[in-house]
């Protein structure tokens, strides 16, 4: 062995025994989901196809998703009121 080499410990690994209630779980949800959306549910199709779905019907994303869009238009808004509101101090001031 070389002096200056690190040696990694081997990575934990765990394979369930039994059974995977959690991949099931997870199977079943991605099977109901292509039922809802009129895919083929023995198809193998690509995940692409169902990104966006969950995210369009959890309603904590949602509201996510709509404060961020207000947060960037609140901005332009309060800056647009600094303005004018110096533009009347200036206009107050300056006769």
């Amino acid at each position: 062995m070389f002096p200056f080499t690190n040696i990694r410990p081997r990575r934990f690994h765990h394979p369930m025994i039994y059974a995977d209630e959690r991949r099931q779980r997870l199977l079943d949800i991605e099977a109901r989901a292509r039922r809802e959306l009129g895919m083929q549910a023995d198809a193998q199709q690509p995940r692409d196809a169902l990104r966006g779905t969950f995210t369009t019907r959890s309603e904590q994303l949602r509201r996510k998703n709509s404060r961020s869009v207000w947060g960037r238009a609140g901005n332009t808004v309060l800056i647009v009121a600094l303005l004018a509101l110096l533009l009347v101090i200036r206009y107050i001031f300056m006769g």
